[in-house]
Formats: structure tokens, sequence, C-alpha cells
């Protein structure tokens, strides 16, 4: 900032800064206390980004032209402690923009705030509607506030604070916590900020298709487009040997097997995850060497780290979350099918089962949800290889389907309940689905589907009221008529 356009500023509303002062609200935003205008002038410069590097501009003109606006509308009574931090907010993405156009077309901070943020907060609304949000609850830092509005600003500061660029990026940020089957997650917003970085540097080396990050659909896919110039370290063999002897020597670990093809270690504490996992791109290593939040508490509850001596490679497994990654982060059923992978190394699916057996269900759950890619054909082709994973599968599978009619196929329902339908746990769950599961079948559009479905309904004395129920209250002119019976 150049010192001459700030006192000119200062000299320009001195007076109308000292007509402020008794505004004491003006104070928090100062360590000491505000009793003159020059004090208070400095602490409303924070609300001018212009003078960080992510929004300096060669003209040398920003600051002037911001900080002017800034004083123009605290002295004008429209900037006020109750709008200050939305007011920075919106000018920091007004700053981001290619080309940010005259900032004094906004009359007001009200006009401002209008313009760039009603889209974002639109968008992170809509995230807060969805499952990603509701039932993965990856923001912890969004909780606990008393109105949707405080939530998404909140969200939206956060993104703000982990963009690189102070804003352009933040539409595909909110784009990929909003992918649906792999979500940018909470822990994974400082990788992220090193990737986008990464990207604006080497953008011109990449090929033409990956320069633009609109195109970009997931994190994930951004990490794969900048992995070359990443530079985490690599590990060698005897390296990574050591790393592994030696978590578990001070006892920070426990091995649950070791055999010709693989070596399976539970990683019991966080220090262990965090040592094992150098040269990684696990979340669970950070906070060692770096400054990064990891993310081992999230996991810790079954964290295991398996060493294929047959693949040279090593992986991330995590039965709770059925997340099975490598040494990038990646997925292996991006590349390949889990069970093969499990199968083809001696003893491995042993040394696993006491870990996966608790989670079928859950890994069928997710799987539902579309999480990370999983499907339930995965889940399912693992559980095979077991008998006892087989039977968990069997039992968990007809009770979920239940309870998450929405995302499964009519057919598929109804081939669960002729299959199921005597199964006590099966019928007790089903009684308390029976509208969901009619409603499901019925929106997909397929009527005569629909109608068998009612039909073995009515057979059954327990399902036959809360069917008939149903029946009454649609007004999609659903028209059946059981049979034996008068029409409903």
């Amino acid at each position: 900032m150049a010192s001459s356009n700030s006192t000119e500023i200062f000299n320009r509303y001195a007076e109308a800064l000292e007509r402020l002062l008794p505004d004491s609200k003006w104070n928090l935003y100062s360590a000491d206390s505000i009793d003159t205008p020059r004090q208070l002038f400095d602490a409303l410069a924070w609300l001018d980004p212009s003078d960080d590097p992510a929004y300096r501009r060669p003209n040398g003109q920003n600051h002037k032209r911001y900080l002017d606006w800034v004083m123009h509308q605290a002295t004008r009574g429209t900037l006020m402690y109750e709008n200050s931090k939305e007011t920075a907010m919106a000018l920091k993405l007004f700053c981001s923009q290619p080309e940010p156009g005259n900032l004094w077309a906004y009359k007001t901070t009200d006009a401002l705030v209008e313009a760039m943020l009603k889209e974002p907060r639109r968008q992170l609304d809509l995230y807060f509607d969805t499952g990603t949000y509701q039932q993965q609850d990856q923001f912890e830092i969004f909780s606990g506030y008393a109105t949707r509005a405080d939530c998404i600003d909140t969200a939206l500061k956060t993104i703000l604070k982990y963009d690189p660029s102070g804003g352009r990026n933040v539409p595909h940020l909110i784009r990929w916590m909003k992918h649906e089957r792999d979500p940018l997650l909470r822990e994974d917003f400082d990788r992220v900020r090193e990737h986008l970085a990464l990207h604006h540097k080497h953008k011109g080396d990449l090929p033409k298709e990956m320069r633009d990050l609109a195109k970009c659909e997931s994190a994930r896919q951004l990490a794969s487009w900048i992995r070359r110039f990443d530079p985490t370290p690599s590990i060698d063999w005897y390296t990574r040997t050591e790393l592994e002897d030696g978590v578990l020597a001070k006892g920070l670990a426990v091995e649950v097997a070791r055999g010709t093809d693989f070596r399976l270690i539970h990683l019991t504490t966080q220090l262990g995850a965090q040592l094992i996992g150098e040269g990684t791109q696990w979340c669970t290593s950070w906070g060692l060497r770096d400054t990064w939040r990891c993310a081992y508490p999230t996991y810790q509850d079954g964290l295991l780290y398996l060493n294929s001596y047959k693949n040279d490679e090593i992986y991330q497994l995590h039965f709770g979350r059925w997340m099975h990654n490598d040494s990038q982060d990646m997925p292996i059923h991006s590349s390949r099918d889990f069970a093969d992978f499990v199968g083809e190394h001696d003893g491995l699916l042993e040394a696993l089962k006491p870990f996966a057996l608790p989670h079928i269900r859950n890994g069928l759950g997710r799987a539902a949800l579309d999480n990370d890619g999983v499907t339930q054909s995965d889940v399912l082709r693992f559980a095979k290889l077991d008998p006892a994973l087989s039977a968990q599968a069997c039992e968990a599978l007809p009770l979920l389907a239940m309870q998450e009619a929405g995302r499964f196929p009519a057919d598929h329902l109804f081939t669960l309940f002729e299959q199921h339908s005597q199964h006590p746990p099966f019928r007790a769950v089903l009684m308390e689905q029976v509208e969901p599961v009619l409603g499901a079948v019925l929106r997909q559009g397929q009527p005569t589907l629909l109608k068998q479905f009612l039909t073995l309904l009515h057979a059954d004395a327990d399902f036959r009221a809360p069917a008939q129920d149903w029946l009454r209250r649609q007004t999609y002119g659903v028209r059946y008529t059981p049979p034996h019976a008068s029409p409903l």
C-alpha cells in the first residue's frame, strides 16, 4: 500500500470518521481501544482485500480505489459493524474476478453483497439440503449455528480461506462439495488448496483439456491432473519397511498378519498413522511435518495399513467408511475390482474378515448413497468371498432396501419382498416403511409392478391395513382392486 494514497484517503474522511467514534462496536475490530479517527481508519482498512497478493494488480491503483470505497461506505452509514463481515466476503469475490470492473458502480454495500454473494449462498443452501451434508456430516465447523444463513456464511468464509485465488475458485469448490459420488470433505481442504495453487502454477504445462477447472468434476480429479507436479516425496521399499518396523516397535500399531504377498497393520494411534503414511496423500498422515489437520480421529476405529508385496504398493483400508485407497489416495475400485484385489493376496481375506464383518451393512448403505463411486455390487462381490460375510450381506440388504427405498429399483424391492417377507426382522422394518416403499415404486412409473406389490401386501394380514391407508391418500390416480374384495 502506498503511504501517500493512504494519507490522502484518510485526510479526505477524517472528519466523517470522527463522527463514527461513539459507535463502540467498531472497537471489536481492534485489540486496542479506538479513540482517534486514524485508529478507526486503520481498523476499517482490513475490509479492503486488495493489498493481499492474491488480489494485487500490476497498475498499483487497486488499494486506493478499494480503500476509498470502503471509507466512503463507512462514513455514509451503509457499511456498519452488522454487515461488515459479509461486505468483506463480497469484496474478496469482487477483487478475485478476472476483470473486476468499477467498484464504484455499487452505490451501497447491500448492492455489492447482492451481486457477489447471491449465487454462492444459493449453491450452499442447496448443498445443506443434500444427503452429502446430512448423512456424511463432513463439515463439523458448520454445526451449532442458530440459523441457516449463519451456517451458509460461515461455510463461505471457510471456502474463501482455502481458495488461493481469493475467491475465483469458489464456484468450483462448492460444486466439488456437492459431488454425489466423491464430495470434497472438510478434512481435504488443506490439500485441495495446495492442488489449486499447483494447477495455477503449472497450467501451461497441462494438456488443454486440463487447464479449465470448470471441466474438473471433483477435487480427486484435480489431484490426478496435477499429480506429477505434487512435491510429496516418494519412499523406497527399504525405508518403507523401516517405517513399518519402527511404528510396530514403538507400540503405535499392531501387526494383524504377514504373508508372502502382503503385510497388514492395524493403526491404533494417530502418531502411528502419521509416521507410516509418510510419502502418501493420506489425510490421516497430516499434521506431523506440516500444519494440516490430521484426519485420524475420523478413522481411528479400524484403520488398516496394507503393504502389497505383489503390487509394490501400499494401501489404507477402513471398512467403516468402506474406503480402500492407494498411496495417492485413489480408490482401488477406480481401476479394478476390490474383491479380485483381495483374492489375489493369499491369506488376506482371513486377515481382513474381523474388520469387515461388522461393516457389511454399512458398506451396502454407503453404496446405496453412491459413496465415492462404490456400488452395492462391489460390496456384494467382496462379501461373496466368505460365507460369514455373505450371510451378513443377505441379512442386511433387504432391511437396507426398505429403509432406503427411494434409492433402489422397483423390481429389486419387489424381489426382496418376495424372498424375505416371512423373515421377522424384515417384516418389522417393512411395517414401518410400507408407505415409502410403495411411494418409491409409484414414482418410478411401473404401474404393473405396483399392482403386483399391492397384491402381495393385501394377501398378508399385517400389511393389508397400511397398504390400504396408503392407497386412500393417493392423488395420482392409482386404481387397484384387491383380489376377492370390493374395490378400495
